[in-house]
């Protein structure tokens, strides 16, 4: 009797896994997500760290001249903005200063 309802509860959590994902729909629907960090302010060293935590390996790169020597090498913005939610294949794209006296 008792592996009956053992068997009973393995075919109900099948059921309701089947269940699960077709209500799931799409594939596309399981890509895992992950929120951007907020990168800017930081060296571009670190912002690609943060970044890579989250999942986020895809990063392009703009120059954005500065003639502030402290500024070289510091993320001026990003997109998608910081708290954005976003598949972890998607492209960052950061402003970076470059010194350009």
């Amino acid at each position: 009797m008792t592996h009956l309802r053992t068997r009973g509860r393995w075919l109900a959590l099948g059921a309701t896994l089947v269940l699960a994902l077709c209500l799931a729909g799409t594939a596309g629907a399981w890509q895992r997500q992950g929120t951007l960090p907020n990168v800017r302010g930081k060296q571009l060293k670190e912002a690609r760290y943060l970044l890579r935590l989250e999942g986020f390996d895809k990063v392009n790169i703009f120059s954005v001249d500065t003639d502030k020597r402290g500024l070289a090498g510091v993320v001026q913005s990003q997109l998608p903005p910081a708290g954005s939610v976003a598949p972890v294949g998607t492209t960052i794209k950061l402003s970076v200063y470059e010194y350009s006296p």
